[in-house]
């Protein structure tokens, strides 16, 4: 199966074809299509240095992926499984080696982009999506400890939940401080109502072994 990722249908004169291992790339200055086989993490981040890539961050994109399944007969079947737009100035969220703080002074976002999930689905995410590699990437540096660790057991400080993860740094970029904090204030009562009901699950065991142990 493979997995095409493209603006336009037609490739043509004018474009650029870089061929790599089960991959290929074809650009041109406002257009981007990829073709790769399932499971293969092509790296183009260099175009997101090229007029192509800072055009699509400054401007916006729309990205379409369509997926190549061959018919018994060899012919080759396509359907589409998501058309989504990026607006300009996007950023994804993802700490890693490129990302800049999002306190930095020339970090200049106006939309974030987020992967839900664990930290393994989410690099999951960003490798099957290649697109994602055109954005921007930024990080929130904190080491505030996590709400949720009261319930799960977080590896670090700065390790967050994700509605923390959205919350934070849509403070930072001047969003309803209220807004949030009362969205904050619904998560922090789940969590003190499932810490509630761990306890309670727990005593009846606790009395078993003591009762035993007597």
């Amino acid at each position: 199966m493979h997995w095409k990722y493209e603006v336009s249908a037609a490739i043509g004169e004018g474009w650029t074809v870089e061929n790599m291992d089960k991959c290929s790339v074809a650009y041109t200055e406002k257009e981007l299509r990829i073709d790769i086989e399932r499971g293969v993490k092509p790296k183009i981040r260099w175009l997101s240095r090229a007029s192509l890539g800072k055009g699509a961050a400054e401007n916006g994109f729309t990205v379409t992926k369509i997926q190549k399944k061959a018919k018994l007969t060899g012919e080759a079947l396509e359907f589409g499984e998501f058309s989504i737009t990026i607006p300009p100035h996007s950023a994804l969220l993802f700490p890693c080696q490129r990302a800049i703080s999002i306190d930095a002074s020339d970090c200049e976002v106006k939309h974030l982009i987020m992967l839900d999930g664990t930290w393994a689905k989410a690099q999951r995410m960003y490798h099957e999506n290649p697109w994602l590699q055109l954005l921007p990437h930024v990080k929130l540096e904190s080491d505030r400890v996590s709400l949720y660790c009261e319930v799960r057991h977080e590896p670090k400080a700065g390790c967050l939940s994700t509605i923390e993860i959205i919350v934070v740094p849509m403070k930072k970029l001047g969003e309803d401080e209220k807004g949030l904090d009362d969205v904050l204030g619904v998560f922090e009562s789940m969590i003190v109502d499932q810490r509630r009901l761990k306890e309670e699950n727990w005593k009846p065991k606790l009395k078993a072994l003591a009762t035993g142990g007597a």
